[in-house]
């Protein structure tokens, strides 16, 4: 039944966070493998979330 599967996230990090704590994918990749590409993951979308855009930098802060 579909209603029954979880949503989807809509953000990277909330998706590290479930991948992270995911017992399905630890299974199926191994406990080591899910703790290091997680925290891969987790460390590119901290520095994503940091980097301010082109188009951000243009609208808004080219103003300050």
């Amino acid at each position: 039944d579909a209603r029954l599967a979880p949503s989807l996230n809509h953000d990277w990090l909330g998706s590290c966070e479930r991948f992270l704590g995911s017992e399905f994918i630890a299974t199926l990749v191994g406990e080591r493998y899910r703790q290091v590409y997680g925290a891969t993951k987790r460390h590119e979308a901290l520095w994503f979330n940091r980097t301010v855009s082109n188009i951000d930098w243009s609208i808004y802060l080219s103003r300050v």
